[in-house]
């Protein structure tokens, strides 16, 4: 695996290199607010489960006092529209951020294919007569291709859900620690046993 890695940013040009800076950033980002959307539901729930937790939780109290809520319906009404309006954001930032993604792949597979063109063309013509101009034309359309699509893609893919993943695991833990622990040793552990076998 690190070996791929290592072959597959080497191919990368500078220009590249610093979008995946971006990209990083991006995915960053598209974790921040899908976690900011998954808390804006709870406070909603937890009122809507118990109207009087407004009134003895210190952070949704200062809330509907700074306001001024006539009443917790009122209130409610406020909280899923807040819930909503973060869910909303951060749907269209994971948009925003997949495009990108897509974006850059695909122009990354155009500079492979176009820099592998480019070096057939300065080949000698002793070159061709040991080759079949089939097999360098399904190394341009065709192998590119694979590298994009079972090497990039599921990396970025990956990457993306793996921040995703830890963030709503640190969150987990922020909430019940003793949940997440547990939580981390029965996934995690048949996630690495299926992966092993």
């Amino acid at each position: 695996m690190r070996k791929t890695l290592y072959q597959l940013y080497n191919i990368f040009t500078v220009h590249e290199r610093r979008e995946t800076y971006w990209l990083l950033l991006a995915i960053l980002l598209m974790a921040s607010f899908d976690i900011a959307g998954i808390m804006s539901i709870m406070p909603f729930m937890a009122v809507v489960a118990d109207p009087t937790i407004a009134a003895n939780n210190s952070y949704l109290s200062w809330i509907y006092d700074k306001f001024n809520f006539i009443s917790v319906q009122y209130f409610l009404f406020f909280l899923g529209c807040m819930s909503l309006l973060l869910l909303t954001v951060a749907a269209a930032i994971n948009i925003t951020g997949n495009w990108f993604l897509v974006r850059f792949v695909r122009k990354f597979q155009h500079t492979v294919g176009k820099r592998l063109m480019a070096q057939y063309l300065h080949q000698p013509y002793t070159f061709y007569l040991k080759r079949n101009p089939s097999d360098l034309a399904e190394n341009i359309l065709i192998e590119t291709s694979r590298i994009i699509e079972l090497v990039l893609i599921p990396l970025l893919n990956l990457l993306v859900r793996g921040v995703i993943a830890i963030f709503i695991i640190l969150l987990i833990f922020l909430i019940d620690p003793r949940l997440a622990l547990t939580t981390v040793l029965i996934l995690g552990g048949a996630y690495t046993g299926v992966y092993m076998w």
